[in-house]
């Protein structure tokens, strides 16, 4: 296996982490904007470049789609622990 197909199977497994899904998705799901090439068909005709910057653009999307919660202001990693039960809560 190449750098380039572990690096496309890498990426896609964040988007999907079941590898029977993954491998389905490069085999046959034509990529946006591909002109209908597959992942599969785009890195066998040394395109894998392509299928990369579509898994990163999709993955920077969905990233973007999430909401990220910030720890409370009061919240310090450096306070020491003083309760079993709060030891417990982290």
């Amino acid at each position: 296996m190449s750098t380039v197909s572990r690096r496309i199977f890498a990426l896609a497994s964040l988007i999907e982490p079941e590898s029977v899904a993954v491998w389905q998705w490069f085999m046959s799901t034509p990529l946006i904007g591909s002109g209908g090439m597959t992942a599969c068909e785009l890195f066998f005709a040394g395109h894998g470049d392509r299928v990369i910057a579509f898994l990163r653009h999709s993955l920077t999307e969905h990233f973007a789609e999430n909401t990220v919660v910030p720890f409370p202001l009061s919240w310090n990693p450096m306070r020491p622990v003083r309760s079993r039960t709060a030891y417990l809560a982290y």
